[in-house]
């Protein structure tokens, strides 16, 4: 749960950034992640899934940064709501 008390300052540090940059903090976690799985599959010697590619994870990665926009514009409209100010999306 969101710490209502909390929120508004550490949101805007993350939002003085930028939305591209927060979602690509998103892209890279979520993408190094299954990057960072496969390469432990591939040392350990592990019998691992065939479809982990590299274009697979370029994939995870597309889809953290696109829920890194999708989370940048919840939690802005949130902040919004906080802070008193009608977001109607206009």
């Amino acid at each position: 749960m969101i710490n209502a008390e909390k929120f508004p300052k550490k949101w805007e540090r993350q939002r003085a950034r930028g939305r591209w940059v927060y979602a690509l903090i998103h892209a890279a976690v979520i993408g190094g992640m299954i990057g960072l799985l496969k390469l432990v599959i591939n040392l350990t010697g592990m019998e691992g899934p065939d479809s982990l590619t590299l274009q697979s994870i370029l994939y995870f990665a597309m889809g953290g940064f696109a829920y890194g926009l999708i989370r940048f514009s919840i939690r802005e409209r949130f902040y919004q709501a906080l802070k008193g100010q009608s977001h109607d999306g206009s």
